[in-house]
């Protein structure tokens, strides 16, 4: 019994390494392919009118109202002579200035900007309720 629970242990461990090490390198390697023009198919078009390098495959897949709402229609009423010419499909996103966008991109490609904020957000939650803690 103490054996296998030893086994247990090891496997548990080497099981949480190996996962963390799988997060950071898809992370890394998400993160190299924001803003990578050689490789997106996609310029997202902000409010401001800068262009936003993307990939219709990581949109479709990790923000999917975001792809029906903007990128589907657009893709939808492509041209046959559009869809040969091998350029990036161009998308306007009249609604959102560049900097927005950016973040957006950056939380869908790496979700390390939703896990900024949700620790801001917790840190502004743990300081206003010491804060009425405080005036009882």
């Amino acid at each position: 019994m103490r054996n296998s629970s030893m086994l247990w242990e090891q496997y548990s461990l080497q099981r949480d390494k190996l996962i963390i090490n799988l997060r950071t390198k898809l992370s890394t390697n998400m993160s190299s392919l924001i803003g990578h023009s050689e490789t997106s198919d996609l310029l997202l078009v902000a409010a401001d009118g800068k262009k936003l390098p993307a990939h219709i495959c990581i949109l479709r897949q990790r923000a999917p109202i975001f792809f029906e709402k903007h990128i589907s229609p657009t893709l939808d009423a492509r041209t046959p002579r559009q869809r040969k010419s091998g350029e990036p499909l161009e998308v306007a996103i009249g609604d959102v200035d560049s900097a927005g966008l950016s973040f957006f991109i950056k939380s869908v490609y790496t979700e390390d900007e939703i896990q900024n904020l949700e620790n801001e957000n917790t840190a502004k939650e743990s300081s206003s309720n010491g804060d009425k803690r405080g005036n009882i």
